[in-house]
């Protein structure tokens, strides 16, 4: 099979001033129902015209996301949505982790990404917060929520040399495999599978960057994901998410 390179899907939780982000700073309508929120056409940083030949620009303190625009690694879409809105904040992030309006109930888009896997990793996928999201929501496959690589370890009462002789106790339970007890059969494989991913994820922490990473919880967890992938531990989808931006200010 050919290499399949690391996905990443990024999520800023929260609501979202699409005229404030980009600014159809051409239209009067705009200046007339937003007398005090406009953003004045000579501060916005011009990205071109939308399909319909109208001027638009970003917010002026975007010039981040400018930059990459203008190095063509950034696309725009507009004006999206679904059929008769609810206007309800929940419906609508449903919908956008389903991609499906009709079943927003249903598994994740990425999800069903992880699905179409052959015999797929149990760190096929890599969830960075506590919760695991809708959109990473699958059939057949269960994304682990490791906010933390140092805290993803064996959990144990004891320390130091103890812990060890406790996991090493685990192991060895988990090896005897009874053919006639199906269920416990599969109990120990599971047990198994957990303390190999554990060590997988423990290679992550000896990931040493060349650039620091902020610690913040949305820097920590980009470290994370670089670690992933420096050490080849051979995860598929990673997500990333950072919230704050629903201040309704």
């Amino acid at each position: 099979d050919a290499a399949v390179p690391p996905a990443g899907s990024g999520n800023f939780a929260g609501g979202n001033d699409a005229l404030s982000m980009v600014i159809p700073y051409g239209d009067a309508q705009y200046y007339a129902r937003r007398p005090t929120l406009a953003v004045p056409a000579g501060k916005a940083l011009q990205i071109g015209t939308d399909r319909s030949g109208a001027p638009i620009g970003l917010h002026p303190r975007l010039t981040g996301l400018k930059s990459i625009f203008d190095q063509g690694r950034l696309a725009i879409v507009q004006r999206t949505g679904y059929p008769n809105q609810s206007r309800s904040h929940f419906l609508g992030t449903d919908i956008w982790s389903t991609g499906d309006p009709a079943n927003p109930q249903g598994t994740g888009w990425l999800g069903r990404y992880l699905d179409t896997l052959r015999a797929p990793d149990p760190l096929a996928g890599w969830n960075t917060q506590r919760e695991t999201p809708r959109t990473l929501l699958a059939r057949t496959v269960a994304v682990p929520a490791i906010p933390s690589v140092s805290g993803y370890a064996f959990a144990s009462p004891n320390t130091g040399g103890e812990a060890q002789y406790t996991r090493q106790a685990a192991t060895r339970i988990a090896s005897h495999v009874p053919l006639d007890k199906p269920h416990l059969a599969f109990v120990s494989g599971t047990v198994r599978a957990a303390m190999t991913t554990v060590d997988r994820v423990a290679q992550v922490g000896r990931y040493a960057p060349t650039t620091p990473y902020p610690t913040t919880g949305l820097g920590q967890a980009l470290r994370a994901v670089a670690g992933a992938i420096v050490q080849g531990v051979g995860t598929k989808v990673f997500w990333v998410q950072t919230g704050g931006f629903d201040t309704h200010s």
